[in-house]
């Protein structure tokens, strides 16, 4: 230990930026600076960290028991570096290290700024995180509440999610005209990508985008309407996500991918998500997971031009049995039942296109027999699949697209 480089981070924020929606914090620019070396010690208390997922997890003890495994009342990870009602706030080439939340968070009423050639390592969390999933967030009462046209480009993110696996590289929530692009992302625990919140039951109709988790307990799923009455859409509406390149996803955890989607994408097609000409490699080969993965009620989606590169199926993990927390029944599949597809997803709603994208397996939508709803039992509908080439290796592969994923 006399020869130890011992680091004891105190300050959990390094800039903490609020304004209202009246008065937002406007107009500054930070470049060429290093923010290293922040701590969070929330879970030290008494609450511990009781995930949920994408870094939302559970406080406090006024949580009614539920069969889902989702709480519409989850909280963030604090960003280190945090901005609330924030616009034409620019980040540019900084250096974001041994961060011990969130490195950099712009949540509620974010407008108008970019974060652009960053570069993230040794992240406890998501190394950047985009909108709130409140119901400021996903239904917000005036314009200024809205997260809308935000730039996250050209960033470098790796070891992200280091101490909190179920974050993911980079996270998206409620938000309008989000472009995520010609970012890298590699070894994280989770997904490299995450977008959305809710599985449908925070969008019209109240989808219920959730899986009953034993054949045996047939109301054990999610209920139209459980998380209440949506009668507009949310947020979450024209955001694309493009010419990415993500590496080494899938580290730790199982159930995940390379970028992970949920819930209502937007109105129609043409207002919806875009996840295009990305690039997703080599990730572990155990672990079960969609490389595409469109989960519990993703609808209005469009898939085109995206490659997948060594990511073959891998298997269920649901832990152990006869532990207080297995699941009954469904533990005896762990490390045995294959799960998995380069497109797939768990409840989606459907109304998605897969174009001309270049895949181990161009032909299947995986959808796994344990993934059921019998409130919803023809779901999805409407896949339209176009064009989806085969291909083992990136000599298969166009080079334009090859060329064009990540950093510029």
């Amino acid at each position: 230990m006399a020869a130890a480089d011992v680091e004891l981070p105190v300050l959990e924020k390094f800039v903490d930026a609020a304004g209202d929606a009246s008065a937002p914090v406007s107009y500054i620019s930070f470049s060429g600076l290093s923010f290293m070396y922040a701590t969070w010690l929330a879970p030290n208390t008494s609450d511990g960290y009781a995930l949920d997922q994408s870094g939302f997890h559970l406080t406090g003890t006024d949580h009614s028991a539920n069969t889902i495994g989702h709480d519409p009342n989850d909280v963030g990870t604090p960003g280190n570096v945090n901005f609330v009602y924030a616009q034409n706030i620019v980040f540019e080439n900084n250096t974001f290290a041994h961060m011990g939340a969130i490195a950099l968070e712009f949540g509620t009423g974010s407008q108008d700024n970019e974060i652009s050639n960053n570069t993230f390592t040794d992240i406890s969390a998501a190394a950047i995180q985009l909108g709130g999933i409140a119901p400021q967030d996903h239904h917000p009462e005036t314009e200024s509440q809205l997260t809308r046209d935000n730039l996250i480009s050209n960033n470098l993110v790796k070891y992200a999610g280091q101490e909190f696996y179920d974050a993911p590289g980079i996270y998206i929530g409620f938000t309008t005209r989000t472009t995520v692009e010609h970012n890298e992302i590699s070894h994280v625990p989770w997904s490299g990508i995450a977008i959305g919140w809710g599985w449908g039951l925070l969008d019209p109709g109240g989808f219920p985008g959730l899986m009953q988790y034993n054949d045996c307990l047939p109301n054990t799923g999610a209920t139209p309407y459980e998380w209440g009455v949506y009668d507009t859409p949310s947020a979450a509406q024209g955001n694309q996500i493009v010419h990415n390149r993500i590496e080494y996803f899938l580290e730790k955890l199982w159930d995940g991918g390379a970028i992970y989607s949920s819930g209502f994408q937007g109105t129609s097609l043409e207002d919806g998500q875009l996840i295009a000409w990305n690039v997703a490699m080599n990730k572990r080969a155990a672990a079960g997971g969609n490389t595409f993965y469109t989960d519990g009620g993703s609808r209005y989606i469009t898939l085109l031009g995206n490659v997948s590169l060594n990511n073959p199926p891998g298997t269920m993990d649901f832990g152990p049995c006869l532990k207080d927390s297995s699941f009954p029944g469904l533990c005896l599949l762990t490390g045995i039942l294959p799960y998995g597809a380069d497109m797939g997803g768990c409840v989606p709603y459907g109304e998605m296109v897969f174009d001309t994208n270049y895949l181990l397996d161009p032909f299947t939508f995986y959808r796994p027999i344990t993934c059921n709803n019998t409130n919803v039992p023809n779901y999805p509908v409407d896949l339209t699949f176009i064009d989806n080439v085969k291909v083992t290796s990136a000599a298969d592969v166009p080079a334009e697209i090859l060329d064009e994923a990540g950093r510029q």
